[in-house]
């Protein structure tokens, strides 16, 4: 009996908890500045553009980039920012025919996404790809948020 207790609040807690699925456009989408290739990816929490600290990432090498964890406060408002046209690439460590925690420096160009009121964490997924021309790579960014 005990095990089906915590078995179905085990079930109750995932039922809880929705995840959002945020992604950053491949080019710079403003018309404020000329269109830039996605470079990179943080996530910050406070106003827009404004003084907002940059939320305390856990990053972790992944196969073709990074994964990065950011959890948030109950009462800030969270963004994906997204960067665009930064111009050096650092080298990751291959592994297995892959290549690990490869990334972008900044870029010049930010997009912020905003984040639903109720997320507590998002996990980043920064990636290359690498297409048969390697001078030609583009990069994604996906994060998955919870409640």
């Amino acid at each position: 009996m005990r095990r089906k207790l915590i078995f179905a609040a085990l079930l109750l807690s995932f039922a809880a908890t929705h995840a959002q699925v945020y992604k950053c456009p491949q080019v710079y989408p403003g018309k404020d500045k000329p269109a830039a290739p996605l470079t990179s990816a943080s996530m910050q929490w406070g106003e827009l553009h404004g003084d907002g600290m940059f939320a305390g990432d856990y990053s972790e090498a992944a196969p073709e980039g990074y994964d990065l964890r950011y959890p948030f406060m109950e009462d800030q408002q969270a963004w994906l920012v997204c960067s665009y046209g930064g111009k050096k690439r650092h080298k990751g460590r291959f592994h297995d025919g892959h290549e690990w925690n490869q990334y972008m420096e900044w870029g010049t160009n930010e997009w912020w996404v905003k984040i639903a009121a109720k997320v507590r964490a998002c996990d980043v997924q920064v990636r290359e790809v690498k297409p048969r021309n390697p001078s030609k790579s583009t990069w994604t960014v996906t994060a998955v948020c919870t409640t």
